[in-house]
């Protein structure tokens, strides 16, 4: 064969990989040469927060204030390259609240987040608090009792509002009037006993708690009936005779507290319920009632559960 015709036919038979080489490389070029979508890394609300080198308290809203609404308000925001928000919007919150969490939360800065090196865009969330001070949750109610003073539900939240500020003389004078107005209520009367409590006046400290067990009973919306304390102050009650060793008292509330707390979803609270029950019962020497406790509880498996059944295996 002719060296020329030689040569056409191994160049022809190479030509097909040269090509396919060819289009690889300019396929890959062109792929390098295109922009990249920027990536966007979720955080989580706490992992976020930790990365913050700036922070904005928000300013609380006066009619926010005059409306008595506090609480917090889960930002979502978007963090450039840089570290800087970009957009934010609440996700959860009272409404009175948004504008000025997401005005505070533009303000915040970031520790820029990276992939392999590369500043990123980020997004998560943060919280933001609004809490009235006792002084300012006090000028308020005051605000409103002058507006209306005939609300023994403002009385009461007045009241709890000194409680909590140690004013116990003025506490017993609001929780006193809103019991005026309203004879049977039984919150009110939880919390005139609670703060004769604080200040050891123990009977009538029980003569109030008496009052707040019989009149505890209220309605559902669909008016069934229902139980008006909580759960924490049931054990308050309970408590407060335990410690004056009336311990067939403390039975009672806790057994009250059972009965209309016991369609509940939370077993949580049932549970340490049935364990206060228990411990007083062997305090008295009743270890089949303990046992008994014991044997009702949902989570047999808890620390407190153990520790009761513990405590009943070491009675005598």
């Amino acid at each position: 064969m002719p060296s020329a015709r030689r040569s056409f036919y191994l160049a022809s038979a190479w030509l097909p990989l040269i090509l396919c080489l060819a289009i690889t490389t300019l396929a890959q070029e062109a792929q390098r040469n295109e922009p990249r979508q920027p990536k966007i890394i979720r955080h989580s609300g706490v992992e976020l927060q930790r990365k913050a080198t700036r922070f904005v308290e928000p300013i609380y809203p006066l009619q926010a204030k005059a409306a008595l609404v506090s609480g917090q308000v889960d930002v979502e925001v978007t963090v450039d390259e840089d570290g800087k928000v970009v957009s934010a919007r609440p996700i959860s919150g009272n409404p009175l609240l948004d504008d000025s969490a997401i005005t505070a939360a533009r303000g915040w800065i970031f520790e820029p987040t990276t992939v392999e090196g590369i500043p990123v865009k980020a997004i998560g969330t943060i919280t933001l608090y609004f809490r009235l001070s006792g002084s300012e949750l006090i000028q308020q109610l005051e605000l409103r009792l002058r507006a209306n003073p005939g609300s023994a539900e403002t009385h009461l939240s007045l009241a709890e509002a000194y409680q909590r500020e140690s004013r116990l003389d003025e506490a017993i004078a609001e929780y006193t009037q809103a019991i005026t107005l309203k004879p049977d209520y039984a919150t009110a009367f939880f919390g005139l006993g609670h703060t004769y409590d604080r200040k050891r006046l123990d009977d009538s400290a029980r003569d109030a708690y008496m009052q707040a067990i019989k009149f505890n009973r209220g309605l559902d919306p669909d008016g069934s009936p229902k139980a008006t304390l909580r759960h924490d102050q049931y054990v308050f009650i309970s408590e407060f005779y335990y410690r004056h060793a009336e311990y067939q008292e403390s039975i009672e509330v806790l057994k009250q507290a059972a009965l209309h707390l016991g369609d509940i979803d939370d077993i949580r609270i049932l549970d340490d319920i049935r364990v206060r029950l228990g411990l007083i019962y062997l305090e008295i020497g009743d270890k089949q009632s303990a046992l008994n406790e014991h044997t009702a509880l949902k989570d047999k498996k808890a620390e407190w559960a153990q520790k009761l059944l513990e405590s009943i295996e070491h009675k005598n």
